[in-house]
């Protein structure tokens, strides 16, 4: 088993990064016999579903972006964006602009830097088709220029503290019976670089037990990568949004966050900074989580690692690209201090606050 991050401790950590988190603000097991976090242990990293404003720096209801959010494959409006860990509410933090602005809050500015400059128009939660029946890429945020394209993947804390989805029988017995008119041959082979046909679990879903095929990697999702990579791929034969220019290049962007600097101290300056709010004992723990973040053979590096290797193996893929689409594809990781740092935000107050709460 490769180590993780314990959730608890990083959501706890987390809390201490927001202006407000009085404990009535977040979900317990007597405020909300419904909810659907049926951990005690994560409910105090939830906000209520009446005080998930909080979560933003721009309050999401009041801008026509919310329907974007409520038909998602994981229902996030619901329940899942009131996580104070929440990526979906991190895409939203880091791309919105003020929803009463007309002119510009579905505009994002890129100046110089790992990304294409220009002026973009933004959408969050783009779907696009990966199999014929019916499945979509479920992308976190969308940009358009007139003549290129950027996809964004946004991970918080799953990198850290969870596993890496698995691929269903679905696309394996697509694959595997060379159905190229549903699979291009060169992302078929990229999926089964990254499977092996013997392991997999049986789960029960809607009644059927289905085989679910686990992933080569430990923290880096791939198998949902390359799902967007085959819904970017599809997009361009059906899909208006990004059919109707002539681009150059189109990206698909890995974004991740990591660690802040403040806890990449020493265990004498990490007491003194979180003693007072987070106590002995529990920096102590804290401090033993970092240790499994760091160094060379730590989360992070390994991570990054299983990236590199990942688009160090797309030689052919984006040949396809070129060679149906005449387009520059590309897959880039960026941590999400990169991201915000590509940005030409002159919001100064969300600035502040994406700099205090996520880097």
């Amino acid at each position: 088993m490769m180590p993780r991050f314990n959730k608890e401790v990083l959501c706890k950590y987390l809390k201490t990064k927001l202006d407000k988190n009085e404990d009535e603000l977040f979900e317990t097991n007597n405020n909300n016999p419904d909810c659907k976090i049926k951990s005690k242990e994560m409910k105090p990293f939830y906000y209520r579903d009446d005080e998930r404003k909080n979560n933003f720096f721009y309050d999401l209801k009041a801008c026509e972006d919310v329907k974007n959010y409520g038909g998602g494959a994981g229902q996030e409006l619901e329940w899942k964006i009131r996580a104070i860990h929440s990526s979906s509410a991190m895409t939203y933090n880091i791309f919105s602009n003020n929803p009463f602005d007309k002119e510009k809050h579905r505009k994002v500015d890129i100046k110089e830097g790992k990304l294409p400059k220009g002026k973009y128009d933004l959408e969050y939660e783009k779907k696009l088709p990966a199999l014929s029946n019916g499945s979509k890429a479920n992308l976190d945020a969308f940009l358009k220029s007139d003549n290129n394209l950027i996809f964004f993947e946004m991970k918080m804390t799953e990198w850290l503290t969870g596993s890496p989805g698995k691929l269903s029988e679905t696309y394996v017995s697509e694959i595997e019976n060379g159905h190229t008119e549903k699979i291009p041959k060169e992302i078929a082979e990229l999926f089964k670089k990254y499977y092996s046909v013997d392991k997999y679990s049986k789960e029960e879903k809607n009644g059927s037990s289905r085989k679910y095929y686990y992933p080569i990697t430990n923290y880096f999702d791939v198998f949902q990568i390359i799902k967007h990579i085959l819904g970017i791929y599809n997009g361009f034969k059906n899909d208006l949004d990004i059919t109707d220019g002539k681009y150059k290049k189109v990206v698909l962007v890995i974004g991740y966050w990591t660690i802040p600097s403040d806890l990449m101290v020493g265990e004498k300056k990490l007491h003194d900074i979180y003693d007072k709010d987070l106590g002995v004992d529990f920096v102590n723990r804290l401090k033993k989580q970092i240790g499994k973040y760091v160094g060379k053979n730590g989360i992070k590096c390994e991570m990054e690692k299983e990236i590199r290797e990942f688009c160090d193996s797309l030689k052919n893929v984006k040949e396809l690209f070129f060679k149906e689409k005449e387009i520059d594809f590309s897959v880039i990781p960026m941590t999400v201090e990169d991201i915000v740092t590509c940005l030409d935000d002159k919001d100064k107050a969300k600035r502040n606050y994406l700099q205090k709460r996520y880097l």
